[in-house]
């Protein structure tokens, strides 16, 4: 449910209307999954479009998806063989909707929070002092959103919302890079949380303050708030 959720926030699609995409996707997710683990060879090209019933161009061109996200290495006359996780390109947007397709891993979290904090403070600073008319309107709606969510699932798509719109008030194109970090790591603690409440008083008092800060135009207190928003949400992990 959450690689669906996530392509939803990031607005694509999983279900592909290609054949080359739809093995692609199958077969990302099993290296992702560690069905695939790193240094073992695939079958070849040949074997793979048999089992899978296609032509050989589809599964090439599947592999050669892959191989650009960072997933496999393709060498005539040696193989299809799976790198080293450290190789991929975690950013990539099927990339990180596979990763969430496995089971909730609360170091995977951590790491996705490290990387939040790095960026978002700075962030709601610059939203604070950047963000348009029309940036404070988006935000507006984002906030009303979460004020009235209910359901765990509601919650935390407002809350990606919510931090989608400081992203784009921040008016720096090159943050949108870490968009797909802030959906993974709501998604995955929405996961690690089960039953229990994904936004407590606590956090949702984070949110308010943090709302307030930047339609009040004070970046400072912004990224104060911004940083004791996402303590606070790794206290509750």
């Amino acid at each position: 449910m959450n690689n669906e959720l996530y392509d939803k926030l990031k607005n694509t699609s999983r279900v592909k209307t290609a054949l080359a995409d739809e093995i692609m996707n199958e077969i990302g997710l099993r290296v992702v999954s560690q069905t695939y683990e790193a240094g073992d060879y695939l079958d070849d090209e040949t074997a793979l479009a048999e089992r899978y019933q296609v032509s050989k161009g589809v599964i090439h061109d599947a592999i050669k998806s892959l191989t650009l996200k960072g997933l496999l290495e393709a060498r005539r006359g040696i193989g299809i063989r799976v790198r080293h996780r450290r190789l991929w390109k975690l950013l990539d947007d099927d990339v990180l909707s596979w990763m969430i397709s496995s089971p909730a891993n609360i170091d995977f979290y951590h790491q996705l929070m490290d990387i939040r904090l790095c960026f978002e403070p700075h962030m709601s600073h610059w939203a604070a002092e950047r963000a348009t008319e029309n940036d404070l309107a988006n935000l507006d709606k984002a906030y009303l959103a979460l004020v009235n969510a209910k359901s765990n699932e509601q919650v935390t798509m407002a809350m990606a919302v919510f931090h989608q719109g400081i992203l784009q008030a921040a008016n720096n194109e090159f943050l949108n890079v870490i968009e797909g970090v802030i959906y993974c790591a709501l998604l995955v603690k929405s996961e690690l949380a089960g039953s229990g409440k994904v936004l407590n008083d606590s956090l949702f008092d984070c949110y308010h303050a943090l709302y307030l800060s930047i339609k009040d135009n004070d970046g400072k207190r912004a990224a104060e708030l911004s940083n004791q928003l996402l303590n606070t949400e790794l206290s509750n992990s």
